[in-house]
């Protein structure tokens, strides 16, 4: 705890001090954006642990000391396979290795990303993201400095290859591109 109590108060002298390198006369910040791998296997009582060290840095570094400047996006240790692979694969004790299911159970393709989603929502109180997890997900809370976070979550399992894929197809950038544009037509994506 020692250890962690005193990284933490370094990670936040250092940003005070790059705001203050950059003329920025500021103690505390618009937002922090976390770029995923909060946990190291997706699992629950990783976030569990996270959680309380971001609410403390959030108070220490955000403006408002608040999670509202907290912008969150999962990185592949936020995938949870423990949750999406036993639906395509199960082990055959008697050959004593992993076999395919012939037929999933189910489909539970956003299950790789449950417990990152749930613990976004228990973190920010925000549930649009858990309530219809998609591939990308359009944050407007920086609009008034005209800034738009594309969060995208394009993780699937693929049962052939026994893997998780990333993909981003065209269908979702024309998605991502109607919907900016329903916010200001001259924004462009650049991909």
């Amino acid at each position: 705890v020692d250890y962690i109590q005193s990284e933490t108060s370094q990670i936040i002298s250092n940003i005070r001090e790059d705001l203050h390198a950059l003329n920025l006369d500021k103690q505390k910040v618009d937002a922090v954006v976390i770029c995923g791998d909060i946990a190291y296997a997706g699992k629950i009582n990783e976030y569990q642990n996270a959680s309380n060290w971001i609410k403390y840095f959030c108070q220490q570094i955000l403006k408002d000391e608040s999670v509202d400047g907290l912008i969150m996006v999962p990185g592949n240790h936020d995938i949870c396979v423990d949750s999406t692979l036993q639906n395509y694969c199960y082990f055959d004790f008697t050959k004593k290795e992993v076999e395919l299911r012939k037929t999933a159970i189910d489909d539970c393709s956003n299950l790789a990303l449950y417990n990152f989603l749930n613990f976004e929502y228990k973190l920010t109180g925000k549930q649009e993201k858990l309530l219809n997890p998609k591939k990308f997900y359009v944050n407007k809370n920086f609009l008034y400095a005209n800034i738009i976070f594309l969060e995208i979550y394009p993780a699937y399992f693929d049962p052939q290859n026994k893997v998780f894929k990333y993909i981003l197809n065209d269908n979702d950038f024309i998605s991502m591109d109607k919907e900016l544009k329903d916010i200001d037509n001259n924004i462009t994506i650049m991909a």
